[in-house]
């Protein structure tokens, strides 16, 4: 009664302000548990709101300025939020007309916040035959006037020259929006001393997965090695997300590739997903093995098993040009993986590359780098991977679907008859690069081995079946696995393992002088 503060009192007070502070997460002092969705540093409770956003654009205006002669374009439009772009098909205005009406397209966005405040970002394409994209107008669209859960509301924009000028064209763009509100999509709780991660059924700690919707596919590490004992040896790739693939090494000298994603990103969550479930999705031998997944600090690491096996890539770099059996060995395993994603599990790989393939010395092939990976629902635009193997129509933004893989296989068959890549890494090195690498691909033939006296005819029509720019003449995994340059070796597999583990004499002799020579220090620094 009289306000003073009892001796329990205070003890009470003193223990709700205790915080465990996670081993692994020295630097933060959390308040409570949390749950984040955005990647900034700072974090938002429970009843934060997420939203979906539906879009279809509807229409769109477009007339020539008084001076312009040329043709008038097919006309595409370009839809972007928070980095994230969906294009419509490309249409064409009937004569005397001003306004065409798009295609029926619906595209889903997910932003990182509410739309309240959230900018859309317009372009209006113009197409021509054998030309990239010309930009002819942009506008943003405030999407604050959208109510959750109503009816879809209109809103047109006129749009605007990309320089400013005045052209004298009248361009404008309709579009139809509905909102949705959403759950979060993932909670990052490091209240208690044993930090969680928890995303799309998916639960990772520092001691591996503890939720994995098929338990049998996940191997484990190995009795007496520790995820934070591996050694890295080198770093393989990474790129401004904070994405990152490491190999490592256990005392025993095993092999393993660390791929780690930071956790405040949301592209790296969608990759670290995207590889569970691209694993998940392939059947037994034909994936590279999940030993587990760990949560270290703010990083999600998932550790996957090389088998003793060789990266197909640094077998090329070391040994040249690959035989044509060892050739037909590797594209018959890879397409038999391609055909059951596509048929079975609707899923496209997006990244079919030498680096992703390792070939056991039993012959066995496995495809990894499902980072990039996504369940097919219609056709989509979706701009993943790196370029240098990448289709056409999805360098171009155009629709992609499962052709998109075979295109990445005709380039696999390449890589496997020249010893290295048909492009270059240099190629995109330099200022306007990329600029003149969509140039190249849009106006120059496709790739071919015609020409190339090392290679097979069967190969040469193999790889010839895989590139061709029009996305309806090349064939199926399923077609393939039927052309004469496959059946020819399909009783066949330990020539691949043979040729890969089969060291040159010159690697050999490098091995045995760096053994050398740490026995030497070995024994003079014991001495």
């Amino acid at each position: 009664g009289t306000g003073s503060e009892t001796a329990s009192s205070r003890r009470s007070r003193g223990r709700s302000r205790e915080v465990i502070i996670p081993k692994r997460l020295p630097t933060i002092r959390p308040p409570g548990e949390l749950a984040m969705e955005i990647p900034s540093a700072v974090a938002h409770p429970e009843g934060r709101q997420y939203y979906t956003l539906k879009i279809r654009p509807v229409s769109v205006t477009y007339s020539r300025g008084e001076d312009e002669d040329e043709p008038e374009p097919g006309l595409q439009v370009a839809l972007s939020i928070d980095g994230m772009t969906c294009v419509t098909k490309v249409v064409r205005k009937e004569a005397g007309e001003e306004t065409a009406q798009l295609h029926r397209e619906s595209f889903i966005f997910q932003p990182e916040g509410s739309p309240v405040g959230t900018l859309m970002m317009v372009k209006l394409l113009g197409i021509r035959p054998r030309a990239l994209p010309q930009e002819l107008g942009t506008a943003l669209m405030d999407l604050s006037s959208v109510s959750v859960g109503g009816h879809p509301i209109e809103l047109s924009s006129p749009l605007t020259s990309q320089d400013g000028s005045d052209t004298g064209r009248r361009m404008g763009v309709t579009v139809s929006i509905k909102v949705y509100s959403r759950r979060k999509s993932f909670t990052f709780s490091y209240l208690n001393a044993d930090p969680i991660f928890r995303r799309a059924g998916y639960a990772v700690t520092a001691d591996g997965l503890q939720a994995f919707p098929i338990p049998y596919k996940k191997k484990g590490m190995p009795a007496g090695v520790s995820f934070f004992a591996l050694r890295y040896v080198s770093k393989l790739a990474e790129d401004t997300s904070g994405h990152e693939v490491w190999r490592a090494t256990d005392k025993a000298g095993n092999a393993y590739t660390v791929k780690k994603f930071l956790i405040m990103d949301t592209s790296c969550r969608v990759l670290f997903c995207s590889e569970l479930d691209g694993l998940l999705d392939c059947e037994p031998g034909q994936g590279v093995e999940l030993c587990d997944a760990f949560l270290d600090g703010v990083r999600l690491s998932i550790v996957l098993d090389e088998m003793g096996g060789t990266c197909l890539r640094d077998a090329l770099l070391e040994k040249g040009p690959a035989p044509d059996m060892v050739a037909s060995v590797v594209l018959r395993q890879v397409l038999k993986t391609l055909h059951h994603m596509h048929e079975n599990k609707s899923r496209l790989h997006n990244d079919v590359d030498a680096r992703n393939i390792y070939v056991c010395k039993s012959g066995e092939v496995r495809l990894g780098g499902f980072c990039y990976s996504h369940r097919h629902m219609g056709k989509q635009s979706k701009f993943a991977g790196p370029y240098l193997h990448m289709a056409p129509e999805r360098l171009l933004g155009l629709e992609c679907s499962f052709p998109a893989d075979v295109w990445s296989v005709g380039m696999l068959a390449l890589e496997l008859a020249l010893g290295k890549g048909w492009h270059s890494e240099t190629d995109l090195t330099q200022q306007n690069a990329l600029f003149e690498y969509k140039q190249r691909v849009v106006t120059d033939p496709s790739p071919t081995l015609r020409g190339v006296r090392s290679s097979s005819d069967e190969l040469r029509h193999f790889a010839d079946q895989c590139l061709f720019k029009n996305v309806r003449q090349r064939q199926t995994p399923s077609q393939l696995l039927d052309h004469p340059f496959i059946e020819k070796y399909e009783s066949f597999m330990l020539p691949a393992g043979t040729w890969v583990s089969k060291r040159s004499k010159e690697v050999e002799e490098a091995l045995r002088l760096s053994k050398v020579g740490f026995t030497a220090t070995g024994s003079t620094a014991g001495a």
